[in-house]
């Protein structure tokens, strides 16, 4: 959980929604343009501005999100040591369920042209997913709680070297069920975090 995810960057909150199935074949997912732009948020001692938009690197996707994001201390000093690998920039899918829109946040540094290919050929589906909507100026996410699971019948293993953690491990089918008309049980409002759209 070091490598900075495009929520994590609020260290107030802990806990995501891992799985080892996206919610979409990415090659289908519709890329949602209401993302695009500049965010800020701030949230008591928590202050973070981040910037959304399609990556432009040959060979990735049209649909690939990219993000990069910066979070600041209480003086107002600009807080670089969340992000440990230093990769500049993050990467998501995005996918329509029900109501709601959702990320499904890859791992690897798609910054360079090729590395989208290897990752594709991998065959490595694990995911971070969290929830979305955008409404107007207004940008609200949710982070999923990881321990809501098994209590609603999903199944779930532990992530190796992570103590008490949890990932979804069944099919692509039964959770984006799920999703459709039992979302908020796993994606609480105790959790979510409201971005304002910053003008340019």
């Amino acid at each position: 959980m070091k490598q900075l995810s495009f929520i994590l960057l609020c260290l107030c909150l802990t806990g995501c929604l891992k799985s080892k199935v996206l919610l979409e074949d990415p090659a289908k997912c519709v890329f949602d343009k209401k993302l695009v732009g500049f965010w800020s948020m701030v949230d008591g001692k928590s202050k973070m501005i981040a910037a959304i938009g399609p990556s432009k690197v040959e060979g990735n996707p049209a649909n690939l999100v990219c993000y990069q994001g910066m979070s600041f201390s209480e003086e107002g000093q600009l807080d670089d040591d969340d992000q440990g690998n230093k990769q500049r920039s993050e990467y998501a899918f995005t996918v329509t369920v029900g109501n709601y829109g959702y990320l499904c946040l890859i791992t690897g540094d798609f910054s360079k042209q090729g590395e989208y290919a290897k990752w594709l050929a991998a065959k490595d589906q694990s995911c971070e997913i969290y929830r979305y909507r955008v409404d107007k100026d207004s940008l609200t996410l949710w982070l999923g709680d990881p321990a809501k699971l098994a209590e609603n019948g999903l199944k779930s293993e532990a992530v190796p070297g992570m103590t008490g953690v949890k990932t979804f491990s069944g099919t692509r089918a039964e959770l984006v069920e799920f999703l459709k008309t039992k979302s908020d049980k796993i994606f609480a409002d105790a959790d979510k975090m409201v971005f304002k759209r910053v003008a340019f």
